[in-house]
């Protein structure tokens, strides 16, 4: 082999392990991959090798050497990086793709702290994300970003209020409990539900609830129910019994069954639709504090005759019944209504 060691200055040597002290200069200097073979200096049994294999055919590939002493980074091994990195791919790619494999349990990303002690950020196999800690600093604009998927268009920013030293985020699905004022600048607050369609419980006790009910509004329909401007109890009909169309009497049917002990107002209405073979008589019973009371009212016989009650009671425990008697012939009917607590 012909080895240029300087300009002007020309060697042979058998073969090219044996060249030192010399340079190979400008013409290009072909080694096949299997051939070129660098060996370490204190140990010649550890040996590096180029594999160029995995090159397309009539392919160059150029390999730059970075501007700094450094270890190679290597596929299919366990990596080390001692110093800060910057992605910056020149074309629109994903920056990082993690794949567990098939059945994998170990977590697929792992951040720790500075001390290596605790595991402050993991997204497991299945791809679950978790923060022990995530920092937004102290700027006033600090968020979180979260980028829709590529089906999707645009980015949502959900903001978190510095001032705030502890908070929750709220979600819309499950159950949870919010503490401190929320004041909703919304045009509408809706809340649905199998029966109860809005909820309020006692603050003490969270097992005292009031609901209200949407389900008797007309589909379609808004409805406004004004508060009156003073303090007090709501008036509430607690039960509604009508009994239309008799043609018989009937005994006595609970119009309020077991209500909580306290103050009520009944209220009936009879009515003759026709003819009556007799007088009709209404009997309202209950139970004060004192005994069982009972209360009538007597529907003439003559077409079309009304009778009304307007009853306040106390009722100590029991149900509140009405029953009629006196029916001989003809169409009548009674309608009733309970109406408190007062």
């Amino acid at each position: 082999m012909i080895v240029v060691s300087s300009p002007g200055t020309w060697a042979l040597t058998s073969d090219l392990p044996n060249i030192a002290g010399t340079s190979v200069y400008d013409p290009l200097l072909r080694v096949k991959d299997t051939q070129f073979l660098i060996k370490n200096a204190a140990d010649t049994t550890k040996k590096w090798q180029l594999d160029l294999a995995n090159l397309i055919t009539a392919t160059t590939r150029t390999d730059s050497v970075p501007n700094a002493s450094t270890m190679l980074a290597g596929l299919a091994t366990a990596n080390v990086f001692r110093t800060g990195q910057d992605v910056r791919p020149a074309s629109d790619v994903v920056l990082y793709h993690a794949t567990s494999p098939s059945g994998a349990v170990a977590d697929a990303f792992e951040l720790y702290s500075t001390d290596n002690a605790a595991d402050a950020a993991e997204i497991t196999s299945a791809g679950d994300s978790y923060f022990n800690t995530l920092n937004l600093g102290t700027s006033a604009g600090a968020n979180i970003r979260i980028q829709n998927k590529s089906a999707l268009s645009g980015s949502k920013t959900y903001s978190i209020d510095n001032s705030l030293a502890n908070t929750d985020f709220a979600l819309t699905g499950g159950t949870q409990t919010f503490t401190g004022t929320k004041t909703l600048n919304v045009g509408t607050l809706r809340t649905d539900g199998t029966t109860s369609h809005i909820a309020f419980n006692d603050f003490s006790s969270s097992t005292k609830i009031m609901a209200l009910n949407c389900s008797q509004l007309t589909a379609g329909s808004t409805r406004i129910d004004t508060v009156q401007d003073v303090s007090g109890m709501l008036v509430v009909r607690r039960n509604a019994r009508d009994f239309t169309s008799q043609t018989a009497n009937f005994t006595a049917t609970n119009i309020a069954t077991t209500p909580a002990a306290g103050f009520y107002t009944v209220q009936v209405y009879g009515a003759a639709d026709n003819l009556l073979g007799g007088a009709i008589t209404i009997t309202l019973a209950w139970t004060d504090p004192v005994q069982a009371q009972t209360a009538t009212a007597v529907i003439a016989a003559t077409a079309g005759s009304i009778v009304t009650m307007n009853l306040p009671v106390q009722v100590a425990s029991g149900s509140i019944t009405v029953a009629t008697t006196g029916y001989i012939t003809g169409t009548y009917e009674v309608r009733c209504r309970v109406i408190g607590q007062l």
